[in-house]
Order: structure tokens, then C-alpha cells, then sequence
């Protein structure tokens, strides 16, 4: 199942490439929204100049299925109401927006709006989506999902870090390798939408991974890594997924202060003595890599399975 937006139908109407009759739009990801921008074509109106409401409406519908179709979700409309506040006369460029405002189990709340150059604001909706039942995102979807939410390479690369990491945790200690890393890989999955709100920060990520299909266990641990919420870690998932984040920033800093600027030409030795140097890599919390003990792995043991680990995906990280 492809999670591409433009691989979404070639015949949609609204995007379809091979749709001879259809719109054809193009959609990208910004910020916090999926949006689409063009200008209003004469075949779209109803009344004498001015756009038809029911492809308003579909157009909002559209980016609003497709937020969710990208983010990795099976959704179809249940409810959607609009809101039309000024008319689109023809020929005026338009950009409508589309966002997830939260997942309530099965269910996807979602938000449009419809928008000229100077911030008028033409056409309102919201929607309640289904998402559908079945197994589990795989790993290639969950990917893309990470990639198309957070579009910064570093923060993806810090990611696919953390899921090796987790990886390496879960084989040292013979637990589930696919949960682990899937909780790796999608714990920062919201990030781009709560940067300026860290209160927020893994809540609405935990509502992804739960509507992605994911295990409590999972959904449990990636909320609980945000040690803002005093939540406790009470599996060893998360007490592994909260001492690891912070671990891969300081293995990557490590590696980039060594002339070779690679992971190969470090070894642990390099990382720990980094790691006592007080002004190097502050963003990497001693105490919450310390939390380690709470898997019953010394310091050294730790920084060697998650360099290690990281060391296996260095083509991956540029490093």
C-alpha cells in the first residue's frame, strides 16, 4: 500500500493524472497542514463566474482524505460540514488546506479551509472520518508517514536512530524487535505540529500510532518518552525508548566532532569520554541516558549497543 500522496488513484477526479476530465491537483505537505494551490479554472463554476459549492466542497474533502491518506491512515468521510463565507469568483488563485485535528479511536477529526493570497478566507469544513479496520501499519508505511510529517532530514535521521537503537535493545534483551523499533522509529512522529507546544509533544503522537494500528504497549511507551507529562515507564519499552532518545544525539555528535566525521572512526571509549565533558552535546541529557540503570545496563553497555546499533544504519544517517 503506497503511502505517496501522488500515488494516491491516478483516475481521482480531483488528482488523478490519468483522469482526462478530472482537476488534476497537486498537493504537498506544509507545516502542519497538506495543501493544494491553484487558480480557479472557468469549468469550475456554478453561478456565472464564480466557483460551484459542491466542488468547494470536494476540493476540501480532498485535502482533508489526503492528510490522512499520507499519515498512513485507511479513512473514509462520515461527516462533513461547510461553511461558506465569501464566493471564489473564477480566475483568482485560491489555496485550500487540509488538517488532522485529533484521533478519537476509529474515528479521525479533521479540518479545512479554503484561502486567497491575502488571508480571505473563503470556505470553511469539518469532518469526522472512519478509519478503517485490519492489521497493523507495516514498516515501509510507518516510514513514509514519518517522512511526509517531518520534512526536516534531521529530524527523520534522528528517528530512524532511535529505532535502531531500539532494535539493538529489544535483540540484547529478547523482546519483540518489530514493536521496539516501530516505537523508535514513530516516537517523534508529531514533532513539526507541537514544536511550540512541548505540553502537547507525544500526546497527539500517541493518538497517530494508535490510529496507525499499534499496540497499547507501543502507544504507552512513545507518549511516556516526554518526561514533561510525569508519566510513568512502567514497561521496559519505555524506559528503553525514554534513555535511548537522547542518547543518539549525543552518538551523532560524537561522530561529528571526529576528524573523520563517522560513526566507524568512533568506538565507546570516544562516546564516554565526550559524554563527561559537561559543555559537549548539552542538548543530550546525562541524566535521562543515566536512566539506563532502570534496564539494569551500565553506561558503557548502553553506549556500545546503541553505537552499534546506529553504526549498521550509517549509510542511512550520512555518517
Amino acid at each position: 500500500m503506497h503511502r505517496d500522496g501522488d500515488l494516491y488513484n491516478t483516475k481521482c477526479f480531483v488528482c488523478g493524472r490519468q483522469n482526462p476530465s478530472g482537476m488534476r491537483l497537486r498537493f504537498e505537505m506544509d507545516g502542519d497542514a497538506y495543501v493544494t494551490e491553484f487558480v480557479i479554472d472557468d469549468a469550475y463554476q456554478g453561478f456565472p463566474g464564480i466557483m460551484h459549492g459542491g466542488i468547494i466542497s470536494t476540493v476540501l474533502d480532498e485535502v482533508m482524505g489526503r492528510y490522512l491518506w499520507v499519515s498512513g491512515y485507511d479513512a473514509v468521510t462520515a461527516d462533513m460540514r461547510v461553511r461558506f463565507r465569501k464566493p471564489i469568483v473564477c480566475g483568482s488563485r485560491v489555496r485550500f488546506e487540509g488538517r488532522l485535528d485529533r484521533i478519537a479511536g476509529s474515528r479521525a477529526m479533521t479540518s479545512a479551509r479554503a484561502v486567497s493570497e491575502d488571508g480571505t478566507v473563503f470556505a470553511e469544513a469539518r469532518a469526522c472520518f472512519v478509519i478503517k479496520g485490519g492489521d497493523r501499519m507495516n514498516r515501509p508505511e510507518a516510514e513514509q508517514a514519518v517522512k511526509t510529517r517531518l520534512p526536516n532530514v534531521n529530524l527523520f535521521k534522528h528517528c530512524l536512530a532511535v529505532e535502531a537503537v531500539m532494535r539493538g535493545l529489544a535483540r540484547h534483551f529478547g523482546e519483540n524487535e518489530e514493536d521496539w523499533s516501530m516505537a523508535g522509529l514513530l516516537h517523534d512522529i508529531d514533532y513539526e505540529e507541537t514544536k511550540n507546544d512541548p505540553d502537547r509533544h507525544s500526546l497527539l503522537s500517541g493518538e497517530i500510532v494508535k490510529g496507525m494500528g499499534f499496540t497499547d504497549e507501543i502507544v504507552e511507551a512513545v507518549i511516556a518518552h516526554n518526561e514533561r507529562h510525569g508519566l510513568p515507564r512502567a514497561t521496559r519499552m519505555a524506559k528503553a525508548l525514554y534513555a535511548c532518545d537522547p542518547l543518539t544525539g549525543l552518538i551523532v555528535a560524537a561522530a561529528l566532532i571526529h576528524p573523520e566525521k563517522r560513526l566507524s572512526a568512533i568506538d565507546t571509549a570516544f562516546v564516554l569520554n565526550r559524554y563527561k565533558e559537561k559543555s559537549f552535546a548539552k542538548g543530550a541529557n546525562r541524566k535521562t541516558i543515566e536512566a539506563c540503570s532502570d534496564l539494569g545496563l551500565s553506561l558503557e553497555e548502553f553506549v556500545t549497543i546503541g553505537l552499534d546499533s546506529m553504526k549498521g544504519i550509517s549509510k542511512e544517517l550520512g555518517l
